[in-house]
């Protein structure tokens, strides 16, 4: 709904949301479709969790 709306980018939020990594690639994949950039805000400053995050992104494109 978002990408047609006509935003240019959308946060996936998976500090304070459960997300597990197939929902999370499942909406990486939904924002990419509509033209969206997400962003994906990570539970913590640690560079596994962003790693994680960014190897979703990678399956879903």
């Amino acid at each position: 709904m978002i990408g047609c709306a006509g935003y240019d980018f959308v946060i996936l939020d998976s500090e304070h949301a459960l997300v597990d990594p197939q929902q999370l690639e499942n909406l990486i994949r939904a924002a990419e479709v509509t033209g969206l950039t997400p962003f994906v805000r990570v539970p913590e400053a640690d560079p596994g969790a962003v790693l994680r995050a960014l190897e979703q992104g990678r399956w879903a494109s």
